[in-house]
């Protein structure tokens, strides 16, 4: 790492980095990954296999569930119900919201990375952990989509996905989370 990525904030580089692996190894459309399961920061310099089982512990399976876009929304709703505040990182989309609107209506819009519009009734496979498909942190919701098991846990997943990667690996953009009118 040519610099450290840190570990704050709402919706932060080294948090995009996870979601962009867990979505390259599932080979879904989008992925959603909870904030909870990114524990520590990245410091610059060669990351060693302690430093990223340290970043994610818990060893979680992937998987993929096939969803509707009203799924993906309701999900998404969850990750901004605490405090108006993405609570999660996603890859393939970006999410406009609305901080001061009520709970369950906060997410405006969601564009997939190629521009197009998520339409409730679309259906997508969405990659994240079986964690939240079984409805952790929330993510209720996700428990009625049919869920795919890969038989990858969220870490080897980040060792290839880094591995995969031009070195030194660059730090993704943020901006996946945008607030409406901005």
């Amino acid at each position: 790492m040519p610099a450290p990525m840190e570990r704050e904030g709402s919706e932060y580089p080294l948090g995009n980095l996870v979601a962009d692996a867990v979505r390259t190894r599932t080979g879904a459309r989008v992925a959603l990954v909870n904030t909870g399961s990114v524990r520590r920061a990245m410091p610059a310099g060669p990351i060693t296999y302690g430093t990223l089982y340290e970043l994610q512990p818990f060893q979680n399976e992937l998987v993929t569930v096939a969803a509707t876009g009203a799924q993906l929304r309701a999900a998404l709703e969850n990750a901004l119900a605490r405090d108006a505040a993405p609570d999660a990182h996603v890859s393939g989309m970006t999410v406009t919201y609305a901080p001061s609107a009520p709970r369950g209506s906060r997410v405006r819009e969601i564009r997939l990375a190629d521009g197009r519009p998520v339409r409730d009734a679309d259906t997508l496979t969405i990659g994240t952990s079986e964690f939240v498909a079984t409805g952790g942190d929330g993510y209720e919701v996700l428990k009625q989509a049919r869920m795919t098991r890969l038989g990858v846990v969220d870490l080897d997943a980040l060792v290839a996905y880094l591995r995969s990667l031009p070195q030194p690996v660059q730090p993704p953009r943020t901006g996946r989370w945008r607030t409406e009118g901005k």
